[in-house]
């Protein structure tokens, strides 16, 4: 049998909700364009639409199907991560809808009439190539469609930074491997998840007369962080009565399931005045931290406001943070004390050099108490505000872990965060503790009851250290 297309014509018979997405679309690349099939759905949106189709026969039989549609072009390109290498593209016998530049795999198994015929020798381009050599706006196009048998994480990677400028991504995907080295759903997850993208929907495939289909899918990533323009805000300083005019904007990295006590404060903290937070994930939170702030700074923020989801503040904090950076402008970055989590002692997130230039200088009480700023060498990101002028002053990454001289996780070593700040005054720039502003820091508390049913709390930290207290 004829493999059916897996394409928005495929997912059709799902009812519109397939489609449903474009309503919020300004434009559409489509890669791995085929016959253009789709065509009178983009045409009824009223969607402009850049075609990319590989094989040259095929792209000929493209440009005739769209000859009447005005907003819709076509490019013949195949595309992967890089530029300039030749493939086999193999060419298959069900009108040339499974051809790949992978041999076929599980595909023989689904549809066992499917093979391939022979193949042609294509150069390969990236996308982002595509996008810039031909001048195509991304603000006119936001939605990117991929159908190319298995290389979508290929032409996902080749599309670089401007990964950024899409809201809708729909792939082609399948839960096992089609092809030989093709990438499946839980790739595509796996791609997105260390972005800024969330997996919105997915459509199965389904097909009545062969159970075996239903392993196919697409799946529709979304951008999380629509970020709307960041307004200036107007800062006032009653103590000094300084003014500013500031555009300031919150980044924080959440993990999967975190704490609801920090959501809460996070939304409350934020309302007065409103100020913009960006949320983002990943597996790791250096890139999430670094890809939120260079984000806000390209929508042109002043200063950022790092926010780490284990802390608890007030709106009164924030305030105090916004006030303080009108009062001293030239404080590149002024961060609120914070104890250490599991600390027996008043062990403060922040630290500050000796003369011979080691960690553990101890500022007094009374100074603190004084002054409403500490210069110190490095501090954390609970609630930090940040000049950007001064972190544009630093090469990127401005995030990496790196172990100790011997190559070891111990003594010595810089995580991703102290290494920041260790850039960060490399680069010139002045680091404070806001002595006025001290936030809370979430710590897990167990309850116990003894053998008289008594009962009795033990912090977390302890239990690992010590087990049970009876």
């Amino acid at each position: 049998m004829e493999q059916i297309k897996l394409n928005l014509m495929a997912t059709k018979r799902q009812g519109n909700a397939a489609t449903e997405f474009l309503r919020g679309a300004k434009g559409v690349i489509h890669v791995g364009a085929s016959y253009g099939q789709e065509r009178d759905i983009y045409a009824a949106k009223g969607l402009p639409v850049i075609w990319i189709e590989a094989i040259p026969t095929v792209f000929d039989q493209l440009q005739v199907n769209i000859a009447g549609y005005p907003n819709q072009r076509a490019l013949n390109y195949l595309i992967t991560n890089a530029d300039g290498l030749t493939y086999d593209f193999h060419i298959s016998n069900n009108d040339g809808f499974s051809s790949s530049i992978f041999e076929l795999q599980e595909h023989k198994r689904v549809w066992p009439d499917v093979n391939y015929t022979g193949s042609i020798r294509l150069q390969s381009a990236t996308l982002k190539t595509v996008i810039e050599q031909h001048g195509i706006d991304l603000k006119l196009y936001d939605t990117l469609i991929l159908d190319v048998q298995g290389a979508e994480l290929l032409a996902l990677h080749g599309l670089g930074d401007l990964i950024d400028k899409f809201r809708f991504i729909r792939c082609e995907a399948s839960e096992i491997p089609l092809y030989q080295r093709g990438c499946e759903l839980k790739d595509l997850d796996g791609f997105f998840a260390e972005r800024d993208f969330n997996r919105a929907r997915t459509w199965k495939y389904i097909d009545p007369n062969n159970e075996a289909a239903s392993c196919l899918f697409e799946a529709l990533y979304v951008k999380k962080s629509n970020v709307p323009p960041i307004k200036p805000l107007y800062i006032h300083d009653p103590q000094t009565d300084a003014k500013a005019l500031h555009k300031v904007a919150a980044v924080t990295t959440v993990p999967r399931l975190g704490f609801q006590a920090h959501a809460g404060t996070l939304e409350k903290a934020f309302a007065d005045p409103r100020i913009t937070v960006l949320r983002t994930r990943g597996v790791f939170w250096e890139m999430g931290i670094q890809n939120g702030i260079d984000a806000l700074i390209k929508l042109g923020c002043d200063y950022v406001i790092t926010v780490d989801y284990d802390g608890i503040f007030t709106n009164e904090d924030v305030k105090e943070l916004l006030r303080l950076i009108v009062r001293y402008p030239d404080a590149d970055a002024i961060a609120a004390w914070q104890v250490k989590r599991g600390s027996t002692k008043n062990e403060v997130l922040a630290g500050l050099r000796t003369s011979d230039g080691k960690m553990g200088a101890v500022v007094s009480i009374e100074e603190m108490k004084e002054k409403d700023l500490t210069r110190v060498d490095n501090t954390v990101f609970g609630l930090t505000i940040i000049k950007t002028a001064a972190i544009l002053k630093m090469k990127k990454p401005w995030f990496i872990n790196t172990p100790n001289a011997d190559g070891d996780w111990r003594e010595g070593k810089h995580d991703a965060d102290s290494y920041f700040w260790h850039k960060f005054g490399e680069a010139g720039n002045t680091i404070y503790m806001a002595n006025r502003v001290r936030i809370g820091h979430l710590q897990e508390v167990v309850l116990w009851v003894d053998d008289d049913f008594n009962f009795s709390k033990q912090e977390l930290s302890e239990f690992y250290r010590t087990g049970r207290p009876f």
